[in-house]
């Protein structure tokens, strides 16, 4: 089958300095110039870590001229080779005279030609395969070094290329029903380059067919850059735009159009998977991920600047405010508690992407009226906790208790716990009329929402969607935990779903939901899937006050596949054999309902639309099964034609 996605993102600038001089050393004879050559690289070994590039080529250059005074293989030039990732390089250069110089560092059998009349590179792609790790490589410039005497600087050479990833978090899935995936392809069809002016940067004789890496095995011993529940299916460089210094070339960002095929151990192709529009660019490692093998649409783009940007620690509140507003530093570790409950929100805000990783069993704290809030992106790991004081009253009615709003870029979270005050209960416009729901996250525009392994407690939404009808990102929720305190017998009148899905596509797996006035509300998704987990809501002690496990409106498409749904109460005069647990309605406010397709799962009621009370079947070729155990759940979905 064939799938199309489309998306466009726009990449931050990756910046080469045409004159890297980041530490000056030791001094020696004079006229005796020394380059310790450094490549970059992860520290361990693994795709990308810049191990395989050994071999450092070179060119010498009167300033803006472009005949060599000096190249590799010359009686003057010695040949250079790194020990792990580092080459020193000694030149006896003229003192009062300027120079540029390029270097190239790649594996010795690497298929690039160096020319150093025409400072640049060109690349052969006969034979290409994917996994192909000998194909890294890397280079630098400097410009107008002007010799006055004996120095030594260290340069910092970047890769032009970007690395494409495909990883599948359903392998065992496509393994269990009897696929067994053997190897992959990847054809590109437009933005591919054969030359790269190493002086300039730019890129250029694009390729005018489609260059493909021909089928091969998944790789073997390599993690997926972003987890091990990743299957790790490909890896390929592909030469493409960057900048020099401060300035854009003309291909700093390229978009390309591909197909990547999954082919089994016959050699059929099980799928491909068509991707318009994907960002690449250099340096930079662009992750295709999701379920590539089995599901329709789950499948994400994302650019990971793997190599690029500066970490800070805070230890302070003055330590995180300078790391949020300084747009270089890019992760920030907390080692240790923090309390940020007496900075404001617009200390906490921040215009470009971060990440931030809370170590295990550490704690930072927000007041009772601020919040993070990330207008382009902010990643969130490691072990520990982020949560908000409960022992004031906020401003009142009409006040807001947040710890996350992100108004564009993604958001992705891994292992942490979020902590929303549980007993602060009102959501609704503010009193300067602005929709600020109470919630651990709000999420507005396009940002997309990418949680894993992690604990979100709120005393109103744990994650809610902002713009209902203008709100386009994905949310992808994975082995997560999502729980809501939220009854409106707290205060009369507010009252929340634990979460309220907003946007184009949404995909819970494996999750755990716990809401009282309400689970899940997938409100204007064009499509959402449900795969295992558990999703209920409970009453309040003493109290009938529990609405739906899942209500869905606004013409979103739900997908059930698996899980278990139960809620304690019923609903409706329907004969549902059980409680009201799956719902499409209007949302009381004359809403498009939702439509429910149930393919697996087992239920404390059978689903029904409340609008035109109808009870809602299961998908053609499903069938109901009663369940007599004890607890809320009776009914269960599944196919017949599949042996017990």
């Amino acid at each position: 089958m064939k799938r199309s996605l489309y998306a466009a993102m726009a990449l931050p600038a990756l910046l080469l300095g045409s004159c890297q001089s980041d530490e000056m050393l030791t001094a020696e004879g004079d006229g005796n110039v020394t380059f310790i050559a450094e490549l970059p690289g992860d520290f361990t070994r693994a795709f990308g870590d810049g191990l395989t590039a050994d071999q450092l080529t070179y060119a010498v250059y009167e300033a803006d001229t472009k005949v060599p005074v000096l190249k590799t293989g010359d009686d003057a030039a010695p040949a250079v080779t790194f020990t792990g990732r580092q080459a020193s390089l000694t030149l006896n250069l003229v003192k009062g005279k300027k120079y540029d110089i390029v270097f190239w560092a790649h594996s010795l059998n690497a298929p690039y030609t160096f020319n150093a009349d025409s400072q640049s590179i060109t690349v052969n792609y006969d034979n290409l395969t994917s996994n192909e790790e000998g194909r890294d490589a890397f280079f630098q410039v400097i410009t107008d070094l002007n010799v006055t005497g004996p120095v030594s600087q260290k340069v910092v050479l970047k890769r032009p290329f970007a690395q494409i990833n495909f990883g599948t978090n359903d392998y065992d899935k496509a393994v269990n029903v009897g696929t067994t995936i053997a190897k992959t392809s990847l054809t590109v069809k437009n933005g591919v380059y054969q030359t790269l002016d190493l002086m300039t940067g730019e890129v250029g004789d694009e390729l005018q067919t489609p260059l493909t890496f021909s089928a091969t095995a998944l790789p073997v011993g390599e993690t997926f850059p972003l987890g091990t529940q990743y299957k790790y299916l490909s890896m390929n460089y592909l030469l493409c735009g960057g900048t020099v210094g401060d300035v854009p070339t003309s291909a700093s960002k390229t978009l390309i159009d591909c197909s990547f095929d999954v082919i089994d151990n016959a050699g059929n192709i099980v799928n491909t998977i068509e991707l318009n529009n994907m960002p690449v660019q250099r340096n930079y490692r662009t992750n295709v991920f999701g379920a590539l093998l089995t599901s329709q649409y789950d499948f994400n783009i994302i650019v990971d600047q793997v190599f690029e940007g500066n970490h800070a620690v805070a230890g302070t509140p003055a330590e995180m405010v300078a790391a949020l507003q300084n747009p270089d530093v890019t992760e920030i570790t907390v080692n240790d508690d923090l309390d940020l409950s007496g900075l404001t929100t617009e200390n906490l805000t921040f215009d470009t992407p971060k990440t931030i990783n809370v170590a295990n069993g550490k704690t930072i704290t927000l007041g009772n009226e601020n919040c993070f809030v990330a207008n382009n992106g902010l990643t969130l790991t490691g072990g520990g906790t982020i949560t908000n004081v409960n022992d004031e009253t906020p401003k009142g009615e009409g006040w807001q208790k947040s710890l996350i709003h992100v108004m564009g870029g993604d958001l992705k979270i891994d292992g942490v716990t979020l902590i929303n005050d549980p007993d602060y209960h009102w959501h609704g416009n503010s009193a300067e009329g602005r929709p600020y729901n109470s919630a651990a996250i709000a999420y507005w525009n396009d940002a997309n929402v990418y949680i894993d392994n992690a604990e979100i407690t709120s005393g109103e939404f744990t994650l809610c969607g902002m713009g209902r009808d203008t709100a386009s990102g994905k949310v992808i929720l994975n082995n997560s935990k999502f729980t809501s305190t939220s009854s409106n017998i707290h205060n009369g009148k507010n009252w929340a779903y634990a979460m309220r899905i907003f946007g184009s596509y949404a995909e819970l797996n494996d999750c755990d939901v716990t809401g009282t006035q309400g689970g899940i509300s997938p409100d204007g998704c064009v499509k959402m899937v449900i795969n295992g987990g558990t999703y209920r809501t409970v009453n309040t002690p003493g109290k009938t006050d529990a609405f739906y496990a899942v209500y869905v409106t606004n013409g979103t498409e739900l997908t059930i596949n698996g899980g278990t749904f139960e809620s304690p109460n019923v609903r409706t005069s329907l004969p549902i054999e059980g409680t009201s647990c799956v719902v499409s309605g209007d949302n009381d406010v004359h809403l498009e309902a939702g439509s429910i397709i149930v393919k697996g799962g087992k239920f404390s009621g059978k689903p029904y639309n409340h609008v035109t009370n109808q009870l809602i079947d299961p998908a053609q070729g499903f069938e109901w099964k009663s369940l007599d155990g004890p607890g809320l759940l009776k009914w269960e979905a599944f196919d017949p034609n599949l042996s017990e």
